[in-house]
């Protein structure tokens, strides 16, 4: 791909998460024999360690992990959307985290080797 892609209008036009797991249905797929996906989900969201973000600002969501963990605390939904507005600042201080990600890409790549 050699044309940028600007997604600047997106921020901050999705539902968080949590928003979406609350509104999936916690059903199986009966004929695909998985049951309760939303539970296998929301395992799967748990378990993950690293996504398309650049360490530093996935430490900013990994330190509200650590200090959040009670997901049904009257404060969760505020402290949440906080850490949101966060990463979107860190986001929109200019290209660095694209530096960093390709970065980032590139030495766990180079590991599987």
């Amino acid at each position: 791909m050699t044309t940028p892609i600007h997604l600047r209008h997106k921020i901050g036009r999705g539902i968080s998460p949590g928003r979406f797991m609350e509104g999936m249905k916690s059903r199986g797929m009966k004929l695909s024999s998985i049951l309760n996906t939303q539970e296998q989900f929301r395992q799967v969201y748990d378990r993950f360690q690293w996504g398309a973000r650049p360490a530093y600002i996935q430490n900013v969501m990994d330190e509200f992990k650590r200090k959040h963990a009670d997901q049904q605390a009257g404060s969760y939904q505020e402290q949440w959307d906080q850490v949101y507005t966060r990463i979107g600042e860190l986001y929109h201080k200019g290209n660095e985290y694209r530096k960093v990600m390709l970065q980032e890409l590139k030495e766990r790549f180079t590991s599987f080797a």
